[in-house]
């Protein structure tokens, strides 16, 4: 029911183009991304693979059956007639057989065990990559989320700032019309406004491209509105952010590192690797044991239109190996290199998310506190603007001295607004890092 819902939304949007809101192209993206699919049939795969090893535990039975037909008759004695004294025989021209055939492992060193064990392993590696390309789809999709609405406040910040300019200018022109200004300054302030003119065709085309970077990853034809982030919902949680002491970070970053470690899935496959590299070195040692297999088999077979006769047999087979002996020998080194690659290459992994997770932290205690000095930065050139342009009015400073506080204030709009779409970037990375999508998770620790 859910794939269609999503199917007949994304037709929807391709015809009608309505706003998209973020959790609708998340749900898009968990549908439509080859990538995830792709993951999706390898999990199932790894799954299906696990459930046949395991099935070799069991016995196994076959069935089988054969019809000859001769050119010629066959004739079988079968004794002497005792009235005439002269041999008897059964004459045939065709033999028809079936026998059934029960096999059951006894013991192979381990191998079967051991083998569905690994395929265990396999198939929950398998369930956290697909895990981890589903938080990676989720996060992309944020990602270029944020892209397309943090291009389209920066349009914005460039149309005001061409507006602003030709404002300035018109102001200029009745300047330099009644003797006050020189054609330098006009100049100047005709050349600032091309400037500005161009600074709009090139993010507006920047926004162009990132709106069909998420639609293709999307797969949707178009996208024309994005529901905007309301900033104010993540006000609380950004205080508490820069309200973390340099005492208290430790504290926090403890609790992170410890739940990343816990639903990490690149660790949890680091961990399966060293698991399943193990039970390959048990087995490699195990081709040094005897195999010992139980078969029974029961075979019925008929001349011609003769009733079937049945017979049958049980065997128990064993085989100890015994030449060539260096092969199982290299087995068991190759496998014990295996284990150790395996086991350093988890620590090196389980160092490496740490690391990331502490970065993860600081990233994002930076970003909150660049929200707010931005903010800060942002006021202060808004009214430094706006004095300049009365003082500008008045005659007091140069066209420079103007087209520096508004240089100053179309940089303070941007920053403003690159630094709240870096915060929610840092956010969406670091939950990634800890394994999961819930945000309450990073609401509790930071509590």
């Amino acid at each position: 029911m859910k794939k269609i819902i999503i199917t007949i939304l994304a037709g929807f949007i391709a015809i009608c183009g309505f706003t998209l809101t973020l959790a609708e192209a998340q749900d898009l993206a968990m549908e439509n991304n080859p990538d995830l699919k792709a993951e999706y049939h390898a999990m199932k795969s790894a799954d299906w693979q696990y459930r046949q090893s395991f099935l070799s535990l069991f016995p196994s039975a076959n069935l089988s059956g054969s019809y000859m037909k001769y050119d010629d008759e066959k004739s079988v004695n079968t004794g002497t007639d005792p009235l005439t004294g002269q041999p008897t025989a059964y004459k045939y021209d065709e033999i028809r057989s079936y026998s059934v055939t029960v096999t059951q492992p006894i013991f192979n060193g381990g191998k079967i065990w051991l083998g569905s064990r690994i395929g265990r392993d396999a198939a929950k590696i398998s369930e956290s990559a697909y895990e981890s390309k589903r938080l990676s789809v989720l996060s992309e999709t944020e990602s270029k989320f944020y892209t397309v609405l943090e291009n389209q406040e920066l349009v914005e910040i460039a149309s005001k700032s061409l507006e602003s300019a030709q404002q300035n200018l018109d102001r200029a022109q009745v300047r330099y019309e009644t003797g006050t200004l020189s054609k330098a300054d006009i100049l100047n302030m005709q050349s600032e406004l091309a400037s500005k003119d161009l600074q709009l065709i090139q993010m507006e085309n920047v926004l162009s491209l990132s709106r069909i970077d998420l639609a293709n990853y999307l797969q949707l034809g178009k996208i024309d509105d994005l529901e905007p982030i309301d900033f104010e919902a993540y006000q609380t949680e950004m205080e508490a952010i820069r309200g973390i002491l340099n005492g208290n970070i430790e504290t926090i970053i403890d609790r992170v590192i410890e739940k990343g470690l816990a639903n990490n899935s690149t660790i949890e496959m680091a961990k399966r690797q060293v698991s399943m590299s193990e039970k390959s070195l048990l087995m490699s040692e195990g081709n040094f044991l005897p195999s010992i297999n139980l078969q029974y088999q029961k075979q019925w077979q008929a001349l011609e239109d003769e009733d079937f006769e049945g017979e049958g047999q049980i065997m128990l087979t064993a085989s100890v190996p015994i030449f060539p002996l260096i092969d199982n020998g290299s087995g068991v080194m190759k496998a014990k290199h295996d284990n150790r690659n395996a086991e350093y290459t988890y620590r090196s992994t389980e160092d490496g998310i740490k690391t990331a997770l502490r970065s993860g932290i600081y990233n994002l205690v930076t970003a909150a506190k660049s929200v707010r000095a931005s903010k800060l930065a942002l006021d202060f050139a808004e009214e430094t603007y706006q004095q300049m342009q009365e003082r500008f009015r008045s005659e007091l400073i140069t066209t420079s001295d103007l087209l520096d506080a508004e240089v100053m204030l179309t940089s303070a709009r941007s920053n403003y607004a690159t630094s709240q779409y870096n915060y929610l970037r840092y956010r969406s990375s670091l939950l990634v890092l800890m394994g999961t999508d819930d945000e309450t998770v990073l609401t509790d620790i930071l509590r």
